[in-house]
């Protein structure tokens, strides 16, 4: 009972810094939000995304995170994706993110790129310091991805 209060009132702290940064009275109408090194993790990203419906722009940069949160999958207004310096080894939950336009996703573990193949708006893609096996299956990966213009491996 402790831990889920605790749990509550880190989200609500988070929830108060996004209306603070974003001049927004409400989660609604929040269109940009940047979390860079605030130690976040997956549980606290979960529950927040949800509630975030008009995001485009996510920094997550220098966090704690392991995978992609669930809650992407309500991202369906998201272009622009900084996910940089995290120990994240999937993209399987960015699927759902057909508007994303950049993804700067450098310095994690990340090794397989197909999961990339649905993104077919992406124009900027930045994976230097990842996992990737090697150059073929990363340009097997990418074929499919007519808009992209920018590629940092």
């Amino acid at each position: 009972m402790i831990v889920k209060r605790c749990e509550q009132q880190a989200g609500e702290q988070l929830e108060a810094l996004i209306l603070e940064l974003s001049s927004q009275e409400s989660l609604q109408d929040v269109r940009d939000v940047t979390l860079r090194s605030h130690s976040l993790t997956n549980a606290d990203l979960e529950p927040l995304l949800v509630k975030l419906p008009q995001l485009q722009l996510l920094s997550l940069s220098h966090n704690l995170l392991h995978q992609i949160p669930m809650g992407f999958s309500h991202l369906q207004q998201l272009c622009s994706l900084n996910i940089n310096h995290n120990h994240i080894d999937s993209l399987e939950g960015l699927r759902s993110c057909t508007s994303l336009k950049e993804l700067y996703a450098a310095n994690n573990r990340i090794g397989d790129l197909a999961p990339l193949s649905c993104l077919k708006n992406l124009a900027t893609l930045s994976l230097f310091n990842n996992a990737v096996a090697s150059l073929e299956q990363c340009m097997r990966a990418l074929h499919g991805l007519p808009l992209l213009q920018e590629l940092e491996l």
